[in-house]
């Protein structure tokens, strides 16, 4: 099965909310090679006055997409998307993301990989924005011949209500 965002209590304005993605399921085999899951995505935290690209650049925190198997050997899932959280007053020009690796593709009918789950982009709303594309996508399900069982990873979060939590870390307020 495709992975799922971990949704938590706390998820709007707390430390707790942010994690690392998980790493996509191994694969199993009885012949063949077989192939590790994706790593799953890091987690990027950038507090800033201004974030600002002359032209379009990435922040990434995206799963890894699990390699292709060959024979008797189910392959392994995606890893998922991590968090990327920004406190800043401007950012401009800028494409963020945090995507669930695709699932491994098998040439035979073992088995192909779930996607993995999309991960979580979270911001304070800035004084102004420009040129911002955002993305927390699963990753799609591996092929295989034959019907696929496996499921894409479900879409994360997008959240404009992060306000870090800065006492004894960089000022004591």
């Amino acid at each position: 099965l495709g992975g799922q965002q971990i949704k938590g209590t706390y998820l709007a304005n707390t430390l707790k909310s942010i994690f690392l993605g998980g790493g996509g399921g191994a694969s199993t085999f009885i012949s063949g090679t077989p192939k590790p899951g994706g790593n799953g995505g890091g987690i990027i935290m950038l507090i800033s006055d201004t974030i600002r690209a002359a032209t379009n650049k990435f922040i990434t925190a995206d799963g890894a997409g699990a390699k292709a198997v060959t024979g008797n050997a189910g392959a392994g899932g995606g890893g998922g998307g991590g968090t990327v959280a920004i406190y800043t007053t401007h950012y401009a020009n800028l494409t963020i993301t945090a995507k669930g690796g695709n699932g491994g593709n098998n040439a035979g009918t073992f088995g192909e990989g779930g996607g993995g789950g999309g991960g979580l982009i979270t911001s304070n709303t800035p004084a102004s924005s420009t040129a911002i594309t955002r993305s927390v996508t699963g990753g799609a399900v591996g092929d295989r011949s034959g019907t696929e069982t496996g499921t894409a990873g479900s879409a994360g979060d997008n959240l404009l209500t992060w306000v870090p939590i800065l006492n004894g870390f960089l000022f004591n307020s």
